[in-house]
């Protein structure tokens, strides 16, 4: 799906690590022509408690016109991760949309989609 500068796209992602981590962010890759294109990184998010699941979600405007979205994922900006720290990534979700809708994975029934 193409996307316009300015569309808000909102993504969530559920992430658990092993140590505390702080202010990680969620960004995004766009796809420009076929090739990745320039990124978009939402404001820090609350700190990561050790071996503890926590869903960040943010809502990020699009910068530039896009084919699509390559990624979506998290960074940790001023944080030094030691060996052996692992961090742990499921449940991303990511909506052409203001705001994250229930989250739907196909394993139940969903009636409330049905058209």
């Amino acid at each position: 799906e193409a996307f316009e500068i300015g569309d808000q796209v909102t993504v969530s992602i559920w992430v658990r690590a092993s140590t505390a981590l702080t202010s990680p962010t969620v960004y995004l890759s766009q796809q420009v022509n076929g090739a990745d294109g320039a990124n978009v990184v939402g404001a820090a998010q609350a700190n990561l408690v050790p071996n503890e699941w926590t869903r960040l979600s943010e809502t990020l405007t699009l910068t530039v016109y896009a084919d699509g979205i390559n990624e979506a994922g998290l960074q940790f900006p001023g944080n030094t991760i030691a060996n052996g720290t692992t961090v742990d990534v499921g449940y991303v979700l990511i909506e052409k949309a203001a705001a994250l809708d229930t989250y739907f994975d196909g394993t139940f029934a969903d009636t409330s989609r049905r058209e």
